[in-house]
């Protein structure tokens, strides 16, 4: 009888946000869009990410690359020292909260290949959220993941710098 080998996935959660305060209100709104828009622009990520070899690319539903703003149903292809991750975007929300002075923009995704590429689907993820986020003069920006030490597939977004792209998606250093 051959023995029974048992894998045990290590769930280990990453949440990892940066903050800019803002001059006031209105300027906090001004950046807010700002940092939207450099949210859903996913090829230029690897901007954020000059001494590393990183990659972000926009796929779409027909599994074409694309350079336009992220939408539900589209792939972000992570390339990371060689290693590749897919992230199926299952959810771009927008919530605004104006008796709260709050709001906030969401990209939610899933590890999932495309069709044509070869997917590993024997383990269990939780989704990634990329999230801008705007309360009063504050603006944050958060990664909240899921790495597994087990999965090849998560093995590419767990060693980057989460928090370079915090800072980067909040640096108005260029902006007027």
């Amino acid at each position: 009888m051959e023995p029974y080998e048992h894998k045990i996935l290590i769930h280990q959660p990453e949440v990892v946000t940066s903050s800019f305060m803002a001059e006031d209100e209105e300027d906090a709104e001004d950046l807010f869009v700002t940092a939207k828009e450099r949210l859903l622009h996913v090829s230029q990520w690897a901007s954020y990410f000059p001494n590393e070899s990183i990659g972000f690319q926009l796929i779409d539903h027909h599994n074409h690359p694309v350079e336009r703003s992220v939408r539900k149903g589209d792939f972000l292809k992570v390339t990371n020292k060689g290693i590749v991750c897919w992230l199926k975007v299952t959810a771009v929300i927008y919530d605004d909260f104006p008796d709260q002075n709050m709001e906030s923009f969401s990209v939610e995704a899933w590890v999932s290949a495309p069709i044509t590429e070869q997917d590993d689907s024997s383990y269990m993820h939780s989704p990634s959220l990329f999230r801008i986020a705007r309360d009063g003069r504050e603006l944050l920006a958060i990664f909240h993941g899921d790495k597994y030490s087990d999965s090849i597939d998560s093995a590419a977004l767990g060693n980057i710098c989460w928090k370079e792209w915090g800072k980067a998606m909040l640096d108005f250093s260029m902006v007027k």
